[in-house]
């Protein structure tokens, strides 16, 4: 387990609040609409097997953005979870 300080936890959940995590959302949900570009350009019928592979890649990178963006949100969850053990 984690052995946070009050002021590590201060940190993170202030990283949350303020233009940090804009920025990070910001950056993720530009990634993934050109990632969502990528993948409707290459739709269509004669698509050979590499062009279907490289599409299944930027599907699971389109999930793995999706994980990464709920990040700051589970490390807040763990802090908050860590202080209520903490009393």
């Amino acid at each position: 387990m984690m052995d946070l300080t009050l002021e590590d936890k201060e940190i993170v959940k202030r990283a949350k609040r303020e233009q940090f995590r804009q920025l990070l959302t910001d950056y993720i949900e530009y990634k993934k609409e050109e990632t969502k570009a990528g993948i409707v350009s290459w739709m269509n019928a004669d698509m050979s097997k590499s062009k279907r592979t490289d599409r299944d890649l930027l599907l699971y990178k389109l999930e793995v953005l999706d994980e990464v963006m709920n990040f700051p949100d589970e490390i807040i969850n763990l802090v908050d979870n860590l202080e209520y053990t903490d009393q």
